[in-house]
Order: structure tokens, then sequence, then C-alpha cells
């Protein structure tokens, strides 16, 4: 099966259509008050309405949350019926069965500090899940790569994440051999500013393999 691509952090309908043009399968709009990549309700709506216009069953649209409130969520998820809830794990204010009564499709968003393996990761009972490098503060697109070896124990589905970009994301595929790849700040001309060209690149590399 083709590698899966997911571009997380998209802020603009022009992006969001470049993406899906590219050939993305899932698109990340992220909401998180900490985050240089935090879209307004308001546009994530207009882009999530244009798409379900464009028909797109192929791309699936994932709400990304990280130290929202309960309530930011629960009025988010009444706005926009998103295809899958991401939810950062090490997220101390929201628990992951808290986000799962909300959203019967959530990806949890782990992050990789020693080895794991699918008994470590059992407690997350969804059909996928993310695995990303962690950095204190951050829930996410922190451009670090963690040790790939620290995932090769893990064979259920899931996204590779954390510092993947381009020029390296036909190496990690080849390593780990993952579900999909899950890229943010690689695809970036400055924080917060997706460059479509290099989408469009990073999707065509990650699918060539």
């Amino acid at each position: 099966m083709t590698v899966q691509v997911k571009i997380c952090g998209i802020k603009t309908l022009d992006v969001a259509l470049s993406a899906l043009e590219s050939g993305a399968d899932f698109i990340g709009l992220n909401f998180s008050p900490e985050s240089k990549r935090k879209v307004g309700l308001a546009d994530a709506v207009s882009i999530y309405n244009e798409l379900e216009k464009r028909n797109s069953k192929a791309l699936s649209v994932v709400g990304l949350f990280y130290k929202n409130s309960l309530a930011e969520i629960q009025k988010t998820l009444e706005e926009i019926p998103f295809d899958f809830v991401q939810f950062v794990t090490h997220d101390e204010t929201i628990h992951f069965d808290t986000i799962k009564k909300l959203h019967k499709k959530v990806i949890p968003q782990i992050s990789v500090r020693e080895k794991v393996s699918d008994k470590d990761l059992e407690k997350y009972n969804t059909e996928l899940i993310i695995l990303d490098s962690y950095k204190e503060g951050l829930g996410g697109g922190s451009g670090n790569v963690f040790p790939w070896e620290n995932a090769k124990s893990v064979n259920r589905k899931y996204l590779l994440a954390g510092g993947l970009n381009p020029f390296n994301v036909r190496e990690a595929i080849s390593v780990l051999q993952p579900f999909g790849v899950d890229v943010a700040s690689g695809v970036e001309s400055s924080p917060g500013e997706k460059d479509t060209k290099l989408i469009e690149e990073f999707i065509k590399n990650a699918k060539r393999i």
C-alpha cells in the first residue's frame, strides 16, 4: 500500500487545496492556542466546507487540540465534523478517555522518548496513532527527529512524525515502513507558513517508495 501523507498545521484554503491536489491523504487543522499554526474557527469551517464541496472522500480532515479547554474542543466539534481528532497525550489538562467520549475516531499523538512497542501502546485502542518527537512545552511541530530505531518494534498502524521534510522522508520510510508520515514544520518557509512547493515535493518523495 502507498504510504499515507498528512500535512498538518494548515491555516488557509489555498494551502489546503494545494495539499489536496498534490495527493495528501490527511490534512490537519491545529486549534492549539500555543501554536504558530493555530487556525481560527471561522477559517477552519470555510476550509472544511470547501473541501466537502469538492467531495474528496480520499482526504481525511483532522482536528488537532493541545492545551485547549474542554469547552473549546466541544464548540469546535459542534462546528466541524472531523474525520479524526488528534490529541497530544502528554497534555495533562485533558485526558485521552475524555477526548474518546467526544469523538469516536481519535488519533493519539505520542511522544517517543525511548524505545516503544505495541505492548506499550495497548491503552490507545484506536485505529491510528502518531509517533512524534518530544520537546518540552510543545504539542508537536518542533522540527526535531527522534531516533527512528526507537519505533522499530511498533507494528500497528501509525503515522511517523517529528522533523520530517522532503529530504529525509524517504529514508525514514525505508527504515520503519510506517503506515503514513506526518509533517508540519518540514514544509514551511518560515514558522507556521506553509510552502506549497515543499508540500508537493514532500508528498512526491513519500509516495515514491
